[in-house]
């Protein structure tokens, strides 16, 4: 997934037509958490690579398909920006 321009990922860090992509995706039964693991990468093939997790909550309380996490994904501020 891409975004174009100057994408502001956290309050110190802005990226240059970033890519993203999802390198792991953990489930936690006992608080129904889905944390994404998500790496950024600054440019079309850039040397610049941020790594950080977000963690969204599974309101359905069932087991997620990929369409599921991409929906997560699509609402969250930062991360809805990446087509």
């Amino acid at each position: 997934m891409k975004a174009d321009g100057l994408i502001q990922i956290t309050d110190d860090l802005k990226l240059l037509d970033p890519s993203l992509s999802i390198k792991g995706v953990f489930y936690d039964w006992s608080n129904n958490n889905v944390n994404v693991i998500i790496q950024f990468r600054e440019k079309e093939n850039g040397v610049f690579i941020h790594e950080r997790t977000f963690t969204f909550k599974n309101l359905t309380g069932e087991e997620l398909t990929t369409n599921d996490i991409m929906n997560l994904l699509k609402s969250h501020p930062i991360l809805s920006k990446f087509k």
